[in-house]
């Protein structure tokens, strides 16, 4: 098994923790995210706010 040793871990690829992990990689945090589920997900992010789209835009997301 490899080891890996970062700054920060992240649990959950969703909304908020793609987010998170994108606004501190952006400020050179070493991060790492993990997710139990399988992706493609077809419930991604079906019920985000209009006002959150500042947040991931800030996080450089929207593309």
């Amino acid at each position: 098994m490899k080891t890996e040793h970062k700054q920060v871990v992240v649990v959950g690829a969703g909304p908020s923790g793609s987010t998170v992990s994108a606004l501190l990689k952006s400020r050179g945090i070493d991060v790492v995210v993990i997710e139990k589920a399988t992706f493609p997900r077809f419930s991604i992010g079906e019920s985000l706010l209009p006002a959150c789209m500042e947040v991931v835009e800030l996080a450089g997301m929207t593309e």
